[in-house]
């Protein structure tokens, strides 16, 4: 039963018209599914994924939870649904599932992998169409992973209390399993995507843009971005990009958690633009259809929904 669900349009603006101009929003929230919303993940079996850490972000308390957000639904005459939360949640300490800070998520062969701690957890959808855990896999050299993409049947994470990018071989194979350090001792690398054969990742202690090809050689800054005047790099709590993400059309945008913003990158002078502002501590954000892209607040403990990204003219 869905409870505590608010839908409610908040502000209307044209894209990309002015810096500090918010788009169009839509607020999803339920008190009952989400508790300090962490990241998020779209699938199309699946339906939207949300990691809530509920108590310490580092801590092995087994509180966690993952909020599950259906998408798609129709009513009896076919009229297309908002998106709804669902009744499905796997939770830390019931059901047999162990959870207790879990942040980023990806899919491998059909199941959800999801960074716990120095742990991936794996999850898979009953006959019911419930989420089951299956499995808890450590990490050799982990502290507290991040962000998790997959390519084939191996999976890179980024582990940014540790400067570390980890690649784990034949994940789900305990025989062929092996974990390689790719990059050591970058500025805490934090959001991270697969683009081709290159990782496209976010440092969050120097505020900039990296690329790291899978065929070898070093690391390659891409961007300086822009940070708030008071940003101080050595305070190692100090934080200011979180995510990004990649458009159809190519286009890179980057959450700006210090200052509730995205912004996007000029793909032809490197220029940022401001796409959206005023989000309350935004911590991860997902492209859900061709319709919005979906943003984590945990300070407001919802979900915002944005238009869809568009090219930039």
């Amino acid at each position: 039963m869905i409870r505590c669900l608010l839908l409610s349009c908040l502000f209307s603006s044209p894209l990309l018209a002015a810096p500090e101009t918010p788009a169009p929003q839509t607020e999803l929230r339920d008190a009952a599914k989400l508790s300090r919303p962490c990241r998020i993940l779209v699938d199309k079996d699946f339906g939207i994924l949300v990691s809530n850490v509920r108590g310490d972000a580092s801590s092995d308390d087994k509180e966690a939870s993952i909020a599950r957000i259906k998408i798609d639904g129709v009513d009896k005459a076919g009229k297309a649904l908002p998106p709804s939360f669902s009744a499905a949640i796997a939770t830390g300490g019931k059901d047999k599932v162990i959870l207790s800070a879990p942040k980023g998520m990806a899919m491998m062969d059909g199941k959800m992998l999801v960074c716990d701690l120095d742990k991936i957890a794996v999850f898979e959808l009953n006959e019911n169409g419930v989420m089951r855990q299956i499995n808890l896999i450590p990490v050799t050299g982990a502290k507290n992973l991040e962000a998790i993409v997959c390519q084939g049947k191996d999976a890179f994470v980024t582990d940014p209390a540790s400067g570390r990018i980890l690649a784990i071989h034949d994940l789900l194979d305990k025989a062929s399993r092996k974990v390689e350090i790719l990059l050591d001792k970058a500025p805490a690398p934090r959001g991270m995507i697969l683009d081709g054969r290159q990782l496209k990742f976010i440092c969050a202690r120097d505020s900039s843009l990296w690329s790291l090809s899978l065929a070898g050689g070093a690391p390659e800054r891409i961007s300086k971005l822009p940070m708030p005047k008071d940003f101080d790099p050595k305070n190692l709590d100090a934080c200011v990009y979180v995510d990004l993400l990649k458009n159809a059309a190519g286009e890179i945008y980057l959450l700006n958690q210090a200052e509730g913003k995205i912004i996007v990158l000029d793909p032809l002078d490197g220029k940022p633009h401001v796409f959206a502002s005023d989000l309350r501590r935004p911590t991860s954000f997902a492209l859900l259809n061709d319709e919005n892209l979906a943003v984590v607040q945990t300070y407001s403990n919802s979900i915002i929904l944005l238009p869809a990204l568009k090219p930039l003219k």
